[in-house]
């Protein structure tokens, strides 16, 4: 399994000077994702949950597409 590189959160600055996008001036949490098939998945405390699934153009090479899920409860 290739492992993502996560790094500690940090202030929108901070991930963008590191090369990452921000969004909004709130805690960012920036993961380094490998090429290939790779899906992220978060769930905060009322239950809800997303997936961030990178998908590449040809095998093993860079995300190509991401295909977003937002599920409730």
């Amino acid at each position: 399994m290739t492992a993502s590189t996560e790094h500690p959160i940090m202030s929108q600055a901070e991930a963008v000077a590191l090369g990452f996008a921000g969004f909004n001036d709130v805690p960012h949490k920036p993961i380094d994702v490998p090429d290939g098939e790779y899906t992220i998945t978060a769930r905060p405390s009322d239950g809800r949950r997303v997936t961030f699934c990178f998908l590449p153009d040809r095998e093993r090479s860079h995300a190509g597409y991401v295909d977003i899920q937002y599920r409730r409860v």
